[in-house]
């Protein structure tokens, strides 16, 4: 019943995700299985501030007519759950040190890059809890995230400029959020690389007489599934 609606929205206040490494070259194998080892006993925390100015480009971005111009938002709004995604860029290493996908070496969540590690990596799922008895993320709030690693697995790389997951996942998440009160708890899973060019439609179903529970997905024309999702109402 949610078909053909796009984009999302993010009051994230914890967030697991399981990344999937693509195939990586032989010597890099004990590289790799190294940070494995290791990623999983550590957790990383980052700061940043929820600024109008990046609210309202995403907001101008993904061009959803419930959300209004993006004019409209201002200093004190609240943050629609998945705009959390927007925050915590990884921006303080120099461009001439990141690795060739833009991500930074050393001291981080992400497995090595190539020749040590695999040559593209990506995030494949991820959940949230939005928790009704704290406090209410807004737009000019500085924030704190912490990250833990649980589960890594490898797989096959895939020819073609792939859609950005967490961007996929926005946008199912926001196909819900404006057909709902309030989002209790999401989860999703990347089940298919979307490729640039691709058309798809963002759908959803209720699963309960009571409208709390709801099944995701993200469909092409002939029916392939690229991402699942599920999320209950508060």
């Amino acid at each position: 019943m949610l078909s053909r609606l796009s984009q999302a929205g993010r009051l994230a206040l914890s967030a697991r995700h399981a990344p999937t490494i693509p195939a990586f070259r032989p010597h890099s194998t004990e590289s790799l299985a190294s940070w494995r080892s290791s990623i999983t006993s550590q957790s990383f925390t980052e700061e940043d501030t929820i600024s109008l100015s990046r609210i309202r480009g995403l907001i101008s971005t993904i061009e959803l007519a419930p959300d209004g111009p993006a004019t409209a938002w201002s200093t004190g709004a609240l943050l629609p759950p998945g705009f959390s995604l927007l925050l915590f860029p990884q921006t303080s290493t120099p461009l001439s040190q990141l690795f060739a996908d833009g991500t930074e070496p050393g001291g981080s969540y992400h497995p090595p890059a190539a020749p040590e590690g695999p040559l593209e990596r990506m995030w494949v799922s991820g959940s949230w809890q939005f928790l009704s008895g704290m406090k209410k993320m807004r737009v000019g709030d500085e924030v704190v995230s912490k990250i833990v690693v649980e589960d890594i697995k490898e797989r096959t790389g895939r020819d073609g400029l792939i859609v950005h997951g967490p961007l996929t996942c926005l946008l199912l998440l926001s196909a819900l959020r404006h057909n709902t009160k309030t989002v209790k708890a999401f989860e999703y899973r990347a089940t298919k690389p979307l490729i640039v060019g691709t058309d798809v439609w963002f759908c959803g179903k209720w699963t309960d007489g009571g409208r709390k529970e709801c099944e995701l997905w993200v469909e092409d024309a002939e029916g392939e599934v690229y991402m699942t999702g599920r999320a209950v109402e508060e």
